[in-house]
């Protein structure tokens, strides 16, 4: 939806694949999925919070974790291998702070609020912006 609204705005179609490049570069790297969001600088993190990609890729988290019995743990330093574990879903799910059903709801319904407003952003810009060439 959000490329949807840059594409309605964008005067040529190089504007608009390299603004939805960008904004998707940016929904990559803060949506937790590289770098957890509490190591973020402060002005990083509000910015963060406008892009409705890390409300989904936190209930994707929740939905996915909240089904997991035994969860190891395992790495590699040199050549031994470390194990620990079993960890049930939910614990990491706390760990993160995504273990109220209610904060999982609360995400969902921020994604469907950014998603109108994006698509109530790009009938305006197409109702208002949008000229026939010919």
């Amino acid at each position: 939806a959000l490329g949807r609204a840059i594409g309605a705005v964008a005067p040529r179609d190089a504007v608009c694949a390299g603004a939805s490049a960008l904004v998707l570069l940016f929904s990559l790297l803060l949506s937790g999925f590289f770098v957890s969001p509490h190591d973020l600088p402060h002005p990083w993190t509000l910015v963060s919070r406008c892009l409705p990609v890390k409300y989904g890729y936190e209930a994707l988290n929740a939905h996915l974790f909240a089904q997991v019995d035994d969860l190891f743990i395992v790495t590699k330093i040199g050549g031994d291998t470390f194990k620990t574990g079993p960890y049930p879903g939910k614990t990491i799910l706390h760990c993160f702070g995504l273990d109220s059903p209610n904060n999982v709801r609360a995400k969902h319904l921020v994604l469907g609020l950014f998603g109108l407003i994006a698509d109530a952003l790009t009938f305006l810009a197409l109702k208002l912006g949008a000229r026939e060439r010919r």
